[in-house]
């Protein structure tokens, strides 16, 4: 057998290396690098774990879980066999119902493929597991993806098949022994054309959808110029999205992007698209505010000139509370140039008055001489 050099044999290694340490900001675009230059994803460890099964190992918290989620996509998107075992049976759906935010791990896998009721070397099932660890966000993920699209759509299981297409949970383009979906679905015959025709249709939106979360830019602007785009941002919203605190809901695909920390996507969608950054979404606490009052926190430190092009197209009288949210921003101690945008938009954002009828002003000179007391009984 040739040996590798000790530079080809470092390269081959590079990815394994960056999904088995602690993830950064920076994992995704590393990871995206290291792919398109030919790193070996067909990687398999001692234990028959892929890339894939490494990644929610990792993912010891929620943030984590945000740097993780695109490289499931590019990983997915490079060719990885997502239907892969380790040597106890258990695929990579096995393996999220023990990472942190679970639940959102679960998610991305189901979409690239991975299906959910395989069972392992023990005869359980992801959802056996996560219902084992209590973990019933994630239980619930399993449930609903069970039976993946490639097993609904040979056994002609319409109802699930239309139900995972729909709901944009999984890829169309799933190969399985070098044969498309789409090809075994024919040579059955067994499949009504009616549903090949919506698999197809769906294929599409999802291909686009996949691109974003993946943060594959130039994916995603090229195949923008495809699509109308007043139907396109209806088309990507996730019906059955997940908040941490289990309550599902609807969420739109630029809201998934910034959670995600993809600014640069984002750019694309709101400036190419027109995607609308005033939608109205739900969030942790059962609150419902704008897309962008509830985005700021993720942005303005990470790339203020996006935060500046989302606010360039907010509507601020939509903010919710909008006293408390200015204070609370104050209280983040974030940079000057954000209150000066918010009041370049509303001059009234600055200058409300909360309940007790005190001013942002007011307020922060309130909270400055309480730090001062403290001080000095120090």
């Amino acid at each position: 057998m040739m040996e590798l050099s000790d530079d080809a044999a470092k390269k081959c290694h590079e990815l394994h290396v960056l999904l088995s340490s602690t993830p950064t900001p920076q994992t995704r675009k590393t990871a995206s690098e290291l792919i398109t230059a030919g790193e070996d994803i067909k990687w398999r460890g001692d234990s028959r774990e892929t890339l894939l099964h490494l990644v929610p190992t990792c993912a010891r918290s929620t943030s984590s879980v945000d740097y993780l989620i695109p490289v499931v996509y590019q990983l997915a998107d490079a060719g990885i066999d997502v239907s892969a075992v380790d040597v106890d049976g258990n695929t990579a759906l096995h393996v999220s119902v023990l990472c942190d935010s679970g639940h959102r791990m679960a998610i991305a896998l189901s979409r690239i493929g991975v299906v959910a009721d395989v069972r392992n070397n023990a005869g359980k099932t992801a959802a056996d597991l996560a219902l084992q660890l209590g973990q019933h966000s994630v239980v619930a993920v399993l449930n609903a993806a069970a039976s993946g699209l490639w097993n609904a759509v040979i056994d002609g299981d319409q109802e699930t098949a239309r139900k995972l297409v729909e709901s944009l949970w999984f890829s169309v383009d799933l190969r399985r022994d070098g044969t498309s979906l789409l090809t075994a679905a024919r040579t059955e015959h067994r499949v009504p054309d009616n549903l090949i025709r919506t698999v197809n249709e769906r294929s599409q939106y999802i291909r686009l959808m996949h691109a974003a979360l993946s943060g594959n830019v130039d994916a995603v602007r090229l195949q923008l110029q495809y699509f109308d785009s007043r139907v396109l941002e209806r088309q990507l919203r996730d019906h059955q999205y997940r908040l941490d605190d289990g309550t599902v809901t609807e969420w739109p695909l630029l809201a998934q992007v910034l959670q995600l920390r993809l600014t640069d996507v984002a750019r694309v969608l709101i400036k190419q698209a027109n995607f609308d950054v005033n939608a109205m979404i739900l969030v942790d606490g059962g609150r419902k505010v704008p897309l962008f009052q509830w985005a700021v926190n993720l942005i303005v430190q990470i790339d203020v000139t996006i935060f500046e092009l989302i606010l360039e197209r907010a509507d601020v009288s939509l903010i919710v509370g909008p006293a408390e949210f200015i204070y609370e921003l104050w209280e983040r101690r974030y940079p000057a140039l954000l209150f000066d945008r918010l009041a370049a938009r509303d001059l009234s954002l600055v200058s409300l008055r909360d309940g007790q009828g005190r001013t942002l002003r007011d307020r922060v000179l309130l909270n400055v001489k309480v730090e001062h007391s403290v001080t000095e009984c120090y």
